[in-house]
């Protein structure tokens, strides 16, 4: 280990120390959902990114589960810029962050970074805490807080890897693309379900279409089940993407990190896909 005596200083101030009848780690683990015991890994996979902070020069990249425990930890804050400071023998600042592709390239080679500073340091990081950065990058800004008194939270199906491997490009499409296969399939269903076989039966064009589309669910099951499955899929693809260009999504996701200040002139970029920490300067 490069630093012993810092890292003997951060394990001595750990957050639980502070006296309440709540413990930080147990709030931590209420608070994201957690068992008691993965939170209390979480806090010392925390004080573990606390050291590469002050030993690297530049910035540092946490996973989420580790950032879960950063934010939480700066709420504490007669702990944080007290004896937590004090043993770090500096600030770690974390901010909010401009995002945009370029902060999101370089985060994630900064966690990349972290990563391999980690190994030297302590070994292999735990997969479970430390996640690959397709994960760290991919999943995390999808996080939303959420009340279990008033929602139910259901897990969505698992699809088998090769389907979404191979779905993936399809969500690259432009938007103007997904819209002319959806106005297609639109089309070519209506003209099926309109000549097939020819005017339904019914006086109101709501008596038409309500028989027209009972027709085809009876006695046409596969095409009707197909079409709509298509076609919700295509509407699920346009309409996620409607909330604004490829663009603005994207920075909208790099927005989920912090930019840091400190001696090191790496430390004054801002922001990221991700969180970062620079462990020089106050």
């Amino acid at each position: 280990m490069k630093d012993q005596q810092l890292w003997n200083r951060i394990k001595a101030s750990h957050p639980d120390e502070v006296e309440a009848d709540f413990p930080f780690s147990v709030r931590l683990a209420r608070d994201n959902g957690w068992s008691i015991e993965f939170a209390a890994r979480v806090v010392a996979e925390y004080q573990r990114f606390a050291y590469l902070s002050r030993i690297k020069a530049g910035i540092v990249t946490p996973s989420d589960e580790v950032d879960q425990a950063w934010h939480l930890h700066l709420t504490y804050t007669k702990h944080y810029w007290g004896p937590f400071k004090s043993a770090l023998g500096g600030a770690l600042h974390h901010q909010p962050t401009r995002g945009g592709p370029d902060q999101a390239a370089l985060f994630r080679r900064a966690y990349a970074e972290t990563l391999d500073l980690y190994r030297q340091e302590f070994g292999e990081p735990p997969a479970d805490i430390w996640p690959p950065a397709d994960i760290r990058f991919g999943k995390a800004p999808h996080f939303r807080r959420v009340n279990t008194r008033d929602v139910w939270l259901i897990r969505k199906p698992q699809w088998p890897r090769f389907l979404k491997v191979s779905v993936r490009p399809l969500s690259n499409l432009p938007t103007s693309a997904w819209g002319g296969l959806l106005a297609m399939l639109c089309l070519a269903l209506g003209t099926r379900i309109a000549f097939a076989h020819g005017s339904p039966a019914g006086e109101t064009f709501f008596e038409r279409t309500r028989n027209r589309i009972g027709h085809w669910a009876s006695q046409h099951e596969f095409e009707f089940v197909f079409s709509l499955i298509v076609i919700g899929f295509v509407a699920w693809i346009v309409f996620g993407k409607s909330s604004g260009s490829p663009s603005r999504r994207r920075s909208r996701r790099d927005s989920s990190g912090c930019s840091t200040s400190g001696r090191d002139s790496s430390c004054a970029s801002d922001g990221g896909s991700g969180c970062s920490g620079c462990g020089g300067g106050d």
